[in-house]
């Protein structure tokens, strides 16, 4: 009996160093603002709710890697160590180090970033510009609940 109980305890111990990240992302805001070089400046502002381990990274997807100036702040907070993401094709990740989003906390990310050449001149007529965005997301394997998504197109004057 004393092994069954210390090889569940044992179990128990390594099935928890599996806890997942599991959160709700009650609203994602973004703006898009186009500048006349053809590039955008983004700005998101996601809110998190967290439901499972600790959240201590989150990664942002980004249109492709041609992109800079990256800033991030976590409830005011800067967030200094901003590096490209080992999950997504393309994007980054913000470590959020010592403010971590506790389990049952929540937390919001405001996030900014130049993406360069995102305005394509029309091959037909060049009175004519397009551009293609798609908002970041995350999967139903991390997310439960809905989300209030809001998505700004700023055009330059």
């Amino acid at each position: 009996m004393k092994k069954f109980i210390i090889t569940c305890f044992a179990l128990g111990v390594a099935l928890s160093s599996f806890a997942q990240y599991k959160f709700q992302v009650p609203e994602n805001r973004c703006v898009v603002a186009v500048n006349k070089d053809a590039s955008l400046s983004l700005s998101y502002s996601l809110a998190f709710a967290n439901e499972g381990q600790p959240i201590d990274i989150i990664d942002v997807g980004l249109p492709d890697g041609n992109y800079e100036a990256v800033k991030a702040d976590l409830d005011g907070t800067e967030m200094g160590d901003i590096r490209p993401s080992t999950e997504l094709a393309y994007g980054v990740e913000v470590h959020l180090g010592d403010r971590a989003i506790a389990t049952g906390k929540s937390g919001t990310l405001h996030l900014t970033a130049l993406l360069k050449n995102r305005v394509f001149q029309d091959d037909k007529d060049a009175a004519y510009a397009s551009l293609e965005f798609s908002p970041t997301w995350y999967g139903s394997a991390y997310t439960s609940g809905t989300t209030h998504l809001i998505c700004e197109f700023v055009l330059p004057g």
